[in-house]
């Protein structure tokens, strides 16, 4: 999925904000404490989205307007709050992209002009975009996975 850097070019969000449990698995199946760690989740998640939305906001101010350094700085600012974030979460993934476009925005104000520069920001935002969804699907699934081991086990040991 590529994410251009054009006016009307948002980050898509392709998950709404209702049920998001692995198939086959409702919240009422989770333990509490795994319903507490779901909604911690979607709240990262949906803050996580913004974040990109606006770092993609700040991108296509800076690309229409290449003079003005602030848009970079501002994204690359941005982006450390997500790498922060992503890595409590234990979000490699996300963290090593988000870290890498940060790196590359800090010298903005040289790469602007150029195509490949412009390709890897794309590429770049694109993947966090998709990496987020999965990390969402992957960290529900563990979840629900241990929840049952863990119940099996109780279950096991009455």
């Amino acid at each position: 999925m590529q994410v251009p850097l054009g006016p009307d070019s948002t980050p898509s969000k392709t998950q709404e904000s209702g049920s998001r449990i692995p198939i086959g698995l409702s919240s009422a199946a989770l333990s509490v404490e795994s319903q507490i760690k779901v909604r911690e989740l979607y709240k990262y998640v949906e803050a996580s989205r913004a974040a990109l939305k606006e770092v993609h906001g700040y991108l296509v101010l800076f690309k229409a307007n290449p003079e003005c350094f602030q848009y970079p700085k501002r994204a690359s600012e941005r982006l450390e709050g997500f790498c922060i974030e992503a890595d409590s979460w234990g979000f490699e993934g996300l963290y090593e992209i988000g870290l890498g476009l940060q790196v590359l925005l800090l010298d903005a104000h040289r790469r602007a002009r150029s195509h490949r520069f412009w390709e890897a920001l794309d590429r770049g935002l694109s993947m966090l975009v998709s990496l987020l969804e999965q990390c969402e699907r992957d960290f529900l699934r563990r979840l629900a996975v241990a929840d049952v081991v863990d119940f099996i086990k109780h279950t096991a040991r009455s």
